[in-house]
């Protein structure tokens, strides 16, 4: 029992160890892009529209705009999940991509625009870049080394603009395994 408990102990290192050997995380880019948001393929991406109170003098208008579908596309244009409303929604609402896919599966690493439509036909959108969070063992398990700060500066909206603000809305499981370790101490008293 003692060298079942010796080897569970080294292959748990084993695997930290290895995670802790990535270097990259994914946090080079290529890209000449001004401003995006990086998410892990694992996390939940949350957005929702902002409208400023500038946006009505700049604008000249009265009446609030409201949602009417969201979508996310590739930077090319191709459209990989929609989402239309029969009612148009409320900028409160908040709304989120779990990187899936209207094909099926999940989007896979790059750069992504989101896009909310107002009843205003204004199309309003942010740019995220989705790394892997793989690590050697082709699972997506968060690993330490995977908390770099990666991308440029978030976008700074424009005077008068619509914009949106994304965040994550935490992480989907993906790993084919879980490992739970637990431990119970009891005392008795003479």
């Amino acid at each position: 029992m003692k060298r079942l408990g010796l080897a569970v102990l080294a292959l748990v290192t084993v695997v930290a160890l290895t995670g802790f050997a990535q270097t990259d995380c994914g946090c080079t880019s290529t890209t000449e892009l001004d401003c995006y948001e990086t998410y892990r393929s694992n996390e939940i991406i949350d957005f929702q529209l902002v409208i400023p109170v500038d946006y009505f003098w700049v604008h000249n208008v009265s009446i609030v705009p409201l949602i009417t579908a969201w979508w996310v596309e590739t930077l090319d244009g191709v459209v990989v999940k929609y989402v239309p409303f029969a009612e148009p929604t409320g900028h409160w609402a908040t709304f989120s991509w779990d990187q899936s896919m209207d094909v099926g599966g999940y989007a896979e690493p790059g750069f992504y625009r989101l896009v909310a439509q107002t009843t205003y036909g204004e199309h309003v959108s942010s740019v995220v870049e989705v790394v892997s969070c793989c690590s050697s063992f082709r699972c997506c398990c968060p690993t330490p080394c995977c908390s770099c700060v990666c991308g440029p500066p978030i976008c700074q909206p424009t005077c008068g603009e619509l914009y949106l603000t994304v965040e994550s809305g935490g992480t989907r499981s993906c790993c084919g395994f879980s490992l739970s370790i637990s431990a119970t101490f009891t005392g008795c008293c003479p």
